[in-house]
């Protein structure tokens, strides 16, 4: 009762300290850039659900408000799906895992799709206040949490508090074009992510510091990164292992860009470096550090982009270039060749039930995307085919997961998206991998691609289709959220619930049941 008492005196605190200087604006997420929003979504709306309703995107979320959460863009395995800050490519060297955990909150972040291989992230400079309180459905138990958010021109700060989990985030715009920011989550996964006798205990803490900077032709991103986390895994044997891990990543990204007669020359440094010990495996302390360079040209003829870029990873001394060719008009073409390099999982990861592998073979594939975008609808239909795929493998019918390559695997898929009205959306994405049944169930996470996702999405709720044959828990799945909003005057209240038929994502451990939340905002009217 305690623990109550005091989320909703931080909650009224919140509001009642900011509202007098915020006003209301929506959270929008591109779909087409030069067509302006597609789907556009009030503060109290869930940004997990409305990034997973984008025909292009599937987002699982172990936790709520993008806490750890893994991104698949295109049907593809989430160490695959990039993000993009202006034009610089971004990834976590460690994992896909925190792919989206950026220094960012509701009102603050979009995302553009289908603009190129790889999602960009823009952050948008506006006033908003918000305070939601949810009750969090873990298993037969329920917790209360809350989410607050504040965002103007210059600040986005927030942060949730549960009896699970906790994180705050800061980000600090001194100009129009960098920003600096930090985010810190915690959260004890016991008894949560599995049965206890599965997991009899389980944490995980991590901390990001993020900066961003745009000065004429120089653009850059600089990361440290700290992750801490200790599990004690419990098999069904009665054995039990330890593993209780330290990391500490830095990633620093530079690009410069040159204009010349026929178009851009590009350079691009990354350099990634991750301090790491392990207690399971016995294997002492590594530093691992890659460097790449990049060089390439882009440029623009009519309504034709075309890019060449070349990549050289000096530690495992591979060539692997990048070569694309697009039409971005009402008829979208687009055709290349693309690939990437190893995460540091997939190098030096193991546990219980998952293997490294050492052999540093990249992921290369080739692409064809062809479509029509208008205004009210957008339609695609998309091939890839697989030099090399990466994933995690099972090479028997045993527990353990390698990670590893298979050659020659393609895929075809449909996307599409129609805006029939500005308040009633709906999306669909199809997928074929051109695998045999036996060969995708021993893969980690191509064999969780939703095959089919069907979306609705209107002012009052959102509807998500999903089947993935594969998981036999959740082969077909129905996702409901409702947000019923209620205005009045400046007020803006709203309520509802999301996962509304408490149906998992992805595995039981990967998102929290049902939740039902309330959420209120101030806003004054425009002048």
């Amino acid at each position: 009762m305690k623990w109550h008492i005091t989320l909703a005196i931080i909650n009224i605190a919140v509001l009642k300290t900011f509202a007098q200087i915020t006003m209301l604006d929506t959270v929008t997420i591109y779909y087409k850039k030069s067509k302006g929003s597609d789907i556009a979504v009030q503060p109290y709306r869930s940004l997990n659900t409305t990034l997973s309703m984008i025909p292009s995107l599937w987002l699982v979320a172990r936790q709520p408000d993008l806490i750890q959460a893994d991104l698949n863009l295109h049907g593809h395995t989430f160490e695959s799906s990039r993000l993009r800050f202006g034009n610089i490519e971004f990834y976590d060297p460690q994992t896909g895992h925190h792919n989206m955990n950026i220094p960012a909150g509701r009102t603050s972040f979009e995302i553009t799709a289908w603009e190129s291989e790889t999602p960009q992230v823009r952050f948008r400079k506006q006033r908003a206040v918000l305070t939601e309180t949810q009750f969090v459905q873990w298993g037969n138990e329920t917790s209360l949490a809350t989410y607050n958010e504040i965002t103007s021109r210059e600040l986005n700060a927030g942060f949730s508090l549960s009896k699970f989990f906790k994180h705050f985030f800061i980000r600090l715009s001194p100009d129009s074009a960098s920003w600096i920011g930090f985010r810190h989550n915690s959260f004890d996964a016991t008894g949560m992510y599995a049965p206890a006798s599965i997991l009899p205990y389980a944490y995980e803490q991590t901390s990001v510091l993020m900066t961003y900077f745009h000065k004429g032709n120089l653009e850059g991103i600089f990361r440290l990164h700290s992750d801490q986390f200790q599990y004690l895994y419990a098999s069904s044997r009665g054995d039990t292992f330890a593993l209780s891990n330290s990391h500490f990543t830095w990633l620093s990204i530079s690009r410069y860009e040159h204009p010349i007669s026929f178009g851009t020359l590009l350079f691009n440094f990354t350099v990634d470096g991750i301090s790491n010990n392990k207690v399971y495996d016995a294997t002492g302390n590594h530093f691992v550090y890659r460097l790449i360079p990049m060089a390439g040209l882009r440029g623009q003829i009519k309504s034709w982009h075309w890019k060449a870029t070349i990549q050289w990873n000096a530690t495992s001394n591979y060539l692997l270039p990048d070569i694309e060719i697009s039409h971005k008009g009402n008829i979208y073409l687009s055709a290349g060749y693309n690939g990437r390099y190893p995460s540091y999982n997939e190098l030096f990861y193991s546990d219980p039930v998952n293997k490294p592998d050492t052999t540093r073979v990249p992921e290369q594939w080739l692409f064809l995307y062809a479509g029509i975008m208008k205004n009210r609808y957008s339609a695609i239909v998309l091939g890839r085919y697989f030099i090399t795929l990466r994933d995690w493998i099972k090479t028997s019918d045993g527990t353990t997961w390698q990670a590893g390559a298979i050659s020659n695997v393609g895929f075809v898929g449909v996307e599409a998206l129609w805006k029939f009205k500005p308040w009633f959306h709906a999306s669909l994405s199809a997928y074929k991998f051109f695998l045999t049944d036996s060969m995708l169930a021993r893969m980690k996470y191509v064999g969780r691609t939703p095959l089919v996702k069907f979306g609705i999405v209107t002012t009052w709720a959102s509807l998500l289709f999903v089947y993935q044959p594969l998981i036999e828990h959740m082969k077909q799945m129905v996702l409901l959220d409702i947000h019923i909003p209620l205005k009045w005057r400046q007020w803006l209240f709203a309520f509802g619930v999301r996962n509304a038929l408490n149906q998992y994502v992805a595995t039981p451990w990967q998102q929290p049941q049902r939740t039902w939340f309330i959420s209120v905002t101030y806003h004054p009217e425009k002048k």
